[in-house]
Formats: C-alpha cells, sequence, structure tokens
C-alpha cells in the first residue's frame, strides 16, 4: 500500500450536492485539494452549522482521487466507520489527520522496514 497524499490546509466545499449514492464529488473553483496522481482521505460535513466535523452526526470520511477533470473526485464513500450520508451543496470537504491514515501510515513504514 502506498502512503496517502499529503498537504497541508488542504480544502474545498461541494459545487454540487450529493446523496448517499454518488460516488464523485465536483468542489468549486478554487479548491485546494490535491490534483496529483495518488489518493487521499477527506471529511465531508456541514461547516455552516458545525466548525468542527467532530461535531457533525453526519460527518463522512471518504477516500478521494482526483478525476483528471478540473474540480472532480472519485470518491470511495464511508471510510473508518462513518456513514454514506447526504451532503448538501456548499459542504465543507477538507483533509484532516485521521486514525485510519495513522495505521494505513504505520503498516506502510512497518512493509518498508521488512523490504530494506
Amino acid at each position: 500500500m502506498a502512503a496517502f497524499l499529503r498537504k497541508n490546509f488542504a480544502r474545498g466545499s461541494l459545487a454540487l450536492g450529493i446523496n448517499a449514492l454518488v460516488t464523485q464529488m465536483t468542489l468549486d473553483a478554487g479548491h485546494t485539494l490535491p490534483t496529483d496522481v495518488g489518493y487521499f482521505r477527506a471529511v465531508i460535513w456541514n461547516m455552516g452549522v458545525y466548525s468542527n466535523p467532530a461535531d457533525d452526526p453526519n460527518t463522512e470520511i471518504v477516500e478521494a482521487s482526483y478525476s483528471g477533470t478540473p474540480n472532480v473526485y472519485n470518491i470511495v464513500r464511508a471510510q473508518e466507520d462513518t456513514l454514506a450520508v447526504l451532503h448538501a451543496t456548499g459542504s465543507e470537504a477538507a483533509l484532516h489527520y485521521t486514525a485510519g491514515i495513522s495505521e494505513d501510515d504505520l503498516n506502510y513504514l512497518g512493509d518498508r522496514k521488512s523490504v530494506v
């Protein structure tokens, strides 16, 4: 497994709302999420009501990769024991360090040590 893409303070807002079945998210122009080849975990929540994603009962963690189309990301929903839920237009999507990233990083480092 490769390490996750990283970028400090990366964020954007959903240009289009998504329901629980959607597997792509479109962000407003000017977002700062990674556009490199690879994947990252993003947290989606209603920042208009909850400044902290930990306070929003509908916060969702997704695994995302840039689709190659400007502002569009492919997403795998409901990561790390969150649920795939509806997110309205304007919801925040941001890179946050999650427990799953930490676990995957430790596994990646462990795998690399055994190869060296």
